[in-house]
């Protein structure tokens, strides 16, 4: 969760946007350790 503060700080990204770009940008999943692969994000 810090990850994702951290990056909304850094690029001013809204709470949408960021779950967005968390869907589609691959670089911010690997950051954050997202696998999409088992389909779970979380809230």
């Amino acid at each position: 969760m810090l990850r994702i503060h951290l990056l909304q700080d850094r690029y001013s990204i809204s709470d949408p946007a960021m779950e967005e770009a968390l869907i589609e940008e691959p670089t911010m999943r690997r950051f954050e350790g997202f696998d999409l692969i088992s389909g779970r994000i979380g809230d």
